[in-house]
């Protein structure tokens, strides 16, 4: 691989980590992924304890933006709905990978 093709790897790498690697992103992005349905706002706010809603809405905006969650609007009552996309789906295999990986080198020591 020339130092170009590298540098655009990284590049890359870098893309797709200011996506996940803002605060709170990746615990909502799972709840949503491992859940069995959509679900609402106010569910996901109590699967989330620590973050507030005005996080909650900016986070889930940025993974609706990315295309790694879908909003459905439910007119009466009015509610909101998310679920994974299926681009998020296919992430699945990569998230199992690296709780393979925690489970053979044991790099999360004590938390749960």
């Amino acid at each position: 691989m020339s130092g170009d093709e590298a540098l655009d790897k990284c590049k890359t790498v870098d893309s797709i980590l200011d996506i996940f690697g803002r605060r709170w992103t990746v615990r909502i992005f799972s709840r949503l992924l491992y859940a069995d349905r959509r679900m609402g706002f106010n569910e996901l706010l109590r699967a989330t304890p620590g973050i507030n809603p005005k996080m909650l809405a900016d986070r889930l905006k940025s993974l609706e933006t990315n295309n790694l969650v879908k909003r459905e609007v439910e007119k009466s009552p009015i509610r909101s709905y998310y679920s994974p996309t299926e681009a998020a789906r296919d992430l699945k295999d990569t998230v199992e990978v690296m709780l393979s990986w925690n489970e053979k080198w044991g790099a999360i020591k004590g938390k749960k």
